[in-house]
C-alpha cells in the first residue's frame, strides 16, 4: 500500500514522552497482539486544526503519560491542512485495517460515522447519564448515539455578533449595543446604513448579511435563522430532509408560513436594494483576497459582522496590518461583542452550536490507552486549558460560570450553553454547497427561494438516498450511514 500518500503536505510532529515507572501494553479488541507486550507505544493523533490547538493536545498528553505512568511511548500528531483531507485519509487507511488511535473531528461528522468508531463501553465511571449532566446540550445531542458514548467534545463553536462600539452609540437611539431580537437588529441596521451613489452603493453599511460569495459564515448565519423559526433541516431518522417542506403559522397574523422560505427570504433581504435594511452589496469586500467582510469591519466600513470567539483575534491582525499601511482602521477596542439575534417566533434562545470532540476508531491499536487519554482531557481543568488556548466556547457546563470573567468569553460560553446540535445524514460541506449556490441565484435574481429551497430538497434527498442504498449493500455496521 501507498503508506498515507495524501498526507506528504501535512505537519507531522513526534513527542517523545519518557520518565516514569511502567509500559502499558496493547490492551482491548482492538490491540496490535504483534507489537508485543514490552513494545513502545506510538499513539496517533489525527486533526485538521491549528497551531494552538495542536500545542494543546500535545500538553495534555504529556500530561496524561505522567499521570499514568507510561514509559516508552511516543504521542505523534499528524495536522492535516483541511479537514476533507483527514476525513478522506482516514478513511482510505481504515479501508487497509490502519489508521490513528484518536481524531479530533466535528461532532456532526460522528453522527454519520459511528460504525467506524468504538464507543466507551463496560466502563462504570463514564456513563450516558453522567455525561449529559456534566456536558452542554450540542455535544450529548452528537455524541451519545443509541446510549453509548462515542467521544468527549472539546468545546463548542457559536457565531455572535461584532460590533464597533462606535457607531452604536452614535447611530443608534435607545441603546448602545445591537438588538437582541431580528426585528429589533433589522430597524438597528436601517439606522446604522447610509447609501450614497458610490460604485459600493453605501458610504456607511450597517451590517455584512445576506450573501455567502464576499463574506464569512453566510451559510452558518442562514443555518441559525432557520433553526431559530423551527426548521429542521432533516427528520429525526435523517432520512429525508425537512428545511424546503416546513410550515407554521404566523402568531401575530394567523398567515400559514413556509418557514424555510421566509427564513432564506429573511436573510437575503439585507442584500436586497428593495428593502429599507438593505446594508451589503458585491462591492463592499473582495470574494477572494482572504480577509472579505472583516476587512470592511476593521476599516469601519460596516457596523456589524458575524463570527466565532476565534475571529477577535483575527479583526484585530487585519486592524494592525491596515495601521501599518496606514490604512483607515478601527480602534481595537471599539470591537463589542453579543449574542446572535433571536427569532421573536422561537420561545426560547437557540443557536448552532459546532461541536469539536476527539474519538477513538474501531482500528486504534491501542484502544484502551486512547479512550483513557479522552477520558483525562475531559476534566474540568483540561477543557478548560483548551477552550482558552482555542478559543472556543466550554464543552463543559461547570466551565460557563468561570468564563464570566471575560466580557468576550463570557457570550460564547453562554451560547455554548443553550446551543443546539444540527446534524446531517451527508456531508456537511455538500449541504453548505447546496445552499451557497442557492443564495448566490438569488442575489443576482435567478431564482425564488421557494423553487430553488425545494430544488436543493430534492438532490439532498437523492444523496441520502443513495448513502442508505451503499449502507444496505455492505451490510449496514451498526448506528450510522456509510460515511460521505
Amino acid at each position: 500500500m501507498k503508506r498515507l500518500s495524501l498526507i506528504i503536505c501535512a505537519a507531522l510532529l513526534v513527542l517523545s514522552l519518557n520518565g516514569c515507572t511502567r509500559k502499558v501494553p496493547p490492551s482491548g479488541a482492538a490491540g496490535n497482539p504483534a507489537a508485543g507486550a514490552n513494545a513502545p507505544q506510538v499513539i496517533q493523533l489525527w486533526m485538521a486544526g491549528s497551531g494552538e490547538e495542536q500545542r494543546a493536545l500535545q500538553a495534555l498528553a504529556r500530561e496524561f503519560f505522567n499521570a499514568e505512568q507510561i514509559v516508552g511511548a511516543q504521542f505523534k500528531v499528524v495536522n492535516f491542512p483541511s479537514k476533507e483531507l483527514l476525513y478522506e485519509t482516514f478513511l482510505n487507511e481504515m479501508a487497509e485495517g490502519q489508521g490513528p488511535d484518536v481524531i479530533y473531528v466535528e461532532g456532526d461528522w460522528v453522527v454519520r460515522n459511528t460504525q467506524k468508531l468504538l464507543p466507551r463501553l463496560n466502563d462504570e465511571t463514564f456513563l450516558p447519564g453522567p455525561y449529559r449532566q456534566t456536558f452542554v446540550r450540542a455535544a450529548h445531542e452528537l455524541l451519545i448515539r443509541d446510549e453509548q458514548i462515542y467521544g468527549i467534545p472539546l468545546g463548542v463553536d457559536t457565531l455572535a455578533v461584532f460590533y464597533n462600539q462606535d457607531h452604536t452609540q452614535d447611530r443608534l437611539i435607545d441603546r448602545n449595543k445591537p438588538a437582541a431580537k431580528w426585528q429589533d437588529f433589522q430597524k438597528d441596521v436601517e439606522r446604522l446604513t447610509k447609501t450614497d451613489n458610490s460604485i459600493q452603493r453605501f458610504s456607511a453599511s450597517g451590517a455584512s448579511l445576506g450573501r455567502v460569495d464576499n463574506m464569512f459564515y453566510g451559510f452558518e448565519i442562514l443555518e441559525n435563522i432557520m433553526l431559530q423559526q423551527n426548521v429542521p433541516f432533516f427528520s429525526q431518522d435523517l432520512e429525508k430532509t425537512i428545511f424546503h417542506t416546513a410550515s407554521g403559522v404566523d402568531p401575530k397574523t394567523g398567515r400559514q408560513l413556509n418557514l424555510g422560505v421566509d427564513s432564506v427570504n429573511f436573510y437575503t433581504s439585507f442584500s436586497d436594494p428593495r428593502y429599507k435594511h438593505y446594508s451589503w452589496g458585491a462591492f463592499l469586500a473582495s470574494t477572494d483576497n482572504g480577509v472579505r467582510n472583516f476587512d470592511a469591519f476593521a476599516s469601519g466600513r460596516t457596523s456589524m459582522v458575524f463570527g466565532y470567539q476565534k475571529d477577535k483575534a483575527a479583526i484585530e491582525k487585519i486592524i494592525e496590518a491596515r495601521e501599518t499601511k496606514k490604512q483607515p482602521a478601527i480602534p481595537k477596542g471599539a470591537i463589542g461583542v453579543t449574542f446572535f439575534p433571536q427569532s421573536d417566533l422561537s420561545t426560547e434562545r437557540r443557536v448552532v452550536g459546532q461541536v469539536h470532540a476527539l474519538v477513538v476508531p474501531k482500528n486504534s491499536q491501542y484502544s484502551d490507552v486512547a479512550w483513557r487519554y479522552l477520558k483525562f482531557v475531559s476534566g474540568k481543568e483540561n477543557l478548560e486549558t483548551f477552550a482558552n488556548e482555542a478559543s472556543i466556547g466550554p464543552g463543559r457546563v461547570d466551565l460557563i460560570a468561570p468564563a464570566q470573567e471575560d466580557p468576550v468569553k463570557a457570550i460564547f460560553a453562554q451560547q455554548a450553553k443553550f446551543a443546539r446540535s444540527n446534524p446531517s445524514p451527508i456531508a456537511r460541506a455538500k449541504v453548505e454547497a447546496l445552499f451557497n449556490d442557492m443564495v448566490q441565484k438569488i442575489n443576482d435574481q435567478r431564482g425564488s427561494a421557494a423553487a430553488l429551497l425545494g430544488e436543493i430538497g430534492q438532490e439532498s434527498d437523492n444523496l441520502i438516498r443513495n448513502q442508505l442504498q451503499i449502507q444496505q449493500e455492505i451490510g449496514g455496521g451498526g448506528g450510522g450511514l456509510r460515511p460521505e
